[in-house]
C-alpha cells in the first residue's frame, strides 16, 4: 500500500511538472510566437504582392507560420493531457 501511495506521489509530481512547463510554454506561445507568426504571414503575403519575393519564398514563410500554429496546438494538447492525469491522480489520493 505505501508502494502504490509513493508511486501515485511520483507520478502526481512529474505530471505537475509536465503542467507547469505546458502553462510556460502556452504563454510564450501566446505573447509572442503567435503574434509573430500573424507578423510572418501579412508580411510574406504584402511581399509577394508587391513582387518583392518569388512563390518559393512565400511558401517558406507560410510554412514557418504554419509550423508556428501547429507546435502551439500540440502544445495546448500536451497541456490538456496533464490537466487530465492531474485530475486522475488527485481522485486516486
Amino acid at each position: 500500500m505505501e508502494k502504490e501511495k509513493q508511486l501515485l506521489q511520483k507520478q502526481f509530481k512529474a505530471t505537475l511538472n509536465q503542467y507547469n512547463t505546458s502553462i510556460e510554454k502556452l504563454s510564450y506561445y501566446e505573447k509572442t510566437a503567435l503574434p509573430n507568426a500573424e507578423i510572418i504571414i501579412k508580411t510574406a503575403n504584402l511581399q509577394f504582392l508587391n513582387g518583392e519575393i518569388n512563390y518559393l519564398d512565400w511558401v517558406v514563410l507560410i510554412n514557418q507560420s504554419i509550423a508556428i500554429k501547429s507546435n502551439y496546438i500540440d502544445t495546448i494538447l500536451a497541456h490538456n493531457e496533464s490537466v487530465v492525469q492531474l485530475n486522475y491522480l488527485t481522485s486516486k489520493q
